[in-house]
């Protein structure tokens, strides 16, 4: 019995381990399966890869006519392999992919030999990818690098070995590679570096487009000519070396002239507003087809500014903790002047002038008073700023004191935050949100008693031309940067402006009066020229993390806030200080010609 017991539990043994042996194996088999399957969900499509997908060139003009930025990437022709020099097929194949009509996508034995070389070398002298792979993460369209990707650029690769013949894959990539300085494409990049068509190329000429190819923008004329030279010596060498040109025409080659490029793609260094434009383009054109953007910017104005806010910044920002500042200049019919939306558009692209919501602090006590006037409100009557409970919140003036009575408009000139919040909670919330509506601020909540002292977000843009109302006599335009679009001859928009009045004409000069006095005697002092008629009002919201100042005279309004990104709190920066002496400075000694 025992000893049949035992051999029954051997069996059982063996059964057990071959039921595990062909479980792992499954398991293993499905598991590789579904990482396939991961792997392939966010592949890209390929099937329209043989397309020429040249994208359209746009340049846009400041209003004087100046470039002030060109969009877009220059595509050449898209040449079918029969039309591609063979010079070139020989030169690219030379330097790239020498196996490349052999192996099916991966060359293995090019991996390993890199692999060895790189070794011994102890650094990476050689790469192993195939021109396939190059097409593949040409496909992808994003500089990702991760070991998905990887594996994802090898499948890809498979795929396109598997439907499409090598030729295919070798003008599907001439024709997409990019090639430095905005170019995409052999015949492209043929004609900014040598001014000819790619046919019209020369040995050396092809053989310096194949050099590019490792590293375009690190071997371009003007960063590196001398390398530049010496790789496309290593390309003629390998030429040589695969039989593709003689020893005689290796010991006669000659140096091509390289036409430089002037890196600059238009006049501004700090392109916000042109970023912005190709934004607001889209609202009214398809960009499907080669555009001429003619704008409101003036570019003195643009310098200017961005000289301004760099003076004032560079003597303050640093000391009072603030990193960032932007500005919107407009003419009082809110077309838009200059813009800058940040301090750095190298470090940071991100526009803090059109799209960062931020509070507006007293700012916004422009929509309070407005609604106060409309409602039976007077300049000479009395308010009072002793202290005041609204259920939880107590509001504070910034000096932590009542001053007691004072008239409307001393409440408003000296930004009196108690004072203020009284007159909102007497004609109540609802009337102070459709004010701001009507001045394009919209969304202002109704039963918030903090809105009155600015405690809603709003981007910098739509503040600056809601102060655009009253210097416009109350009629409402909303902001644009572009006054025409055109292709070749044909003209496919122009700016139209539709003014909607907002303000009574009685209103309007109230609100202007008292912001004049703002200027003169209150919390904008500190932005007032003598011998200038400016109006404004400063804003500074709980705990100095926004500041702002926006003022304007009888042709255009300035909008200007500093702040940091992270929201920390400035050092004790409120709207009577950065903001209005950037205001000042930009203004001081401005000369407008006619």
């Amino acid at each position: 019995m025992t000893k049949k017991s035992n051999k029954k539990r051997g069996f059982f043994s063996t059964r057990i381990i071959l039921k595990l042996f062909i479980y792992i194996l499954l398991s293993g088999s499905i598991s590789f399966i579904a990482v396939i399957i991961w792997l392939s969900r966010d592949l890209p499509s390929i099937e329209t890869i043989e397309r020429d997908d040249s994208q359209p060139m746009i340049t846009i003009y400041g209003n004087d006519g100046t470039v002030l930025a060109n969009y877009g990437d220059a595509y050449g022709n898209y040449l079918p392999y029969s039309k591609l020099p063979k010079t070139l097929i020989h030169a690219v194949i030379a330097i790239e992919d020498k196996r490349f009509f052999e192996h099916s996508g991966i060359d293995w034995r090019g991996i390993l030999r890199a692999a060895l070389y790189n070794q011994l070398a102890g650094k990476v002298v050689q790469g192993g990818s195939t021109i396939t792979q190059q097409l593949s993460k040409i496909i992808f369209l994003s500089p990702e690098k991760s070991l998905k990707r990887k594996f994802q650029e090898a499948m890809l690769s498979f795929r396109l070995e598997n439907i499409f013949s090598k030729e295919q894959i070798l003008t599907m990539y001439l024709n997409r590679v990019f090639l430095g300085n905005g170019a995409f494409g052999v015949d492209a990049a043929s004609r900014i570096y040598f001014k000819k068509c790619i046919q019209d190329a020369s040995l050396e000429e092809v053989a310096i487009i194949a050099a590019m190819l490792k590293a375009p923008s690190r071997l371009s004329s003007e960063n590196n000519e001398p390398q530049l030279l010496e790789r496309m010596k290593l390309v003629l060498l390998n030429m040589n070396k695969e039989g593709y040109i003689s020893d005689n025409k290796l010991d006669n080659i000659s140096i091509p002239k390289i036409y430089r490029q002037n890196p600059k793609k238009g006049l501004l260094k700090n392109p916000y507003f042109t970023d912005f434009t190709m934004e607001e383009m889209r609202l009214f054109v398809n960009p499907s087809q080669k555009l001429s953007i003619y704008t409101t910017l003036v570019p003195f104005l643009q310098e200017r500014l961005e000289m301004s806010v760099a003076s004032v910044m560079s003597k303050f920002g640093k000391q009072k903790n603030t990193k960032q500042a932007a500005a919107v200049l407009m003419s009082n019919d809110a077309k838009i002047m200059a813009l800058i939306g940040g301090t750095s558009y190298a470090e940071s692209q991100f526009n803090r002038a059109i799209k960062a919501k931020r509070q507006p602090g007293s700012a916004f006590k422009l929509f309070v008073y407005l609604a106060a006037l409309e409602n039976g409100f007077n300049t000479y009557d009395v308010v009072d700023d002793f202290p005041i409970t609204i259920g939880n919140w107590t509001p504070q003036n910034i000096s932590k004191t009542s001053v007691g009575y004072m008239s409307f408009e001393e409440a408003f000139i000296k930004s009196n935050n108690i004072a203020t919040v009284k007159i909102a909670e007497k004609i109540g919330l609802d009337k102070v949100s459709e004010a701001a509506d009507r001045l394009g601020i919209h969304g202002v909540p109704k039963n918030i008693p903090s809105i009155s002292l600015g405690s809603h977000e709003v981007t910098l843009i739509d503040m600056t031309a809601a102060y655009a109302v009253i210097a416009n006599d109350g009629l409402y335009n909303t902001p644009t940067g572009i006054s025409r679009i055109t292709t070749g001859n044909s003209e496919l928009y122009r700016m139209t402006k539709e003014q909607k009045r907002v303000i009574s004409p009685k209103i309007v000069s109230i609100m202007d009066g008292m912001m004049r006095n703002t200027v003169l005697y209150g919390t904008g002092k500190r932005a007032n020229l003598e011998g200038q008629n400016f109006k404004g009002k400063t804003g500074t919201s709980q705990d100095y993390r926004d500041a702002l100042f926006i003022g304007y005279n009888n042709t255009m309004t300035l909008g200007i806030w500093v702040g940091n990104d992270d929201n920390q709190p400035m050092n004790g920066v409120t709207g009577a200080t950065i903001p209005a002496l950037i205001f000042k400075e930009f203004f001081s000694n401005l000369y407008l010609p006619n």
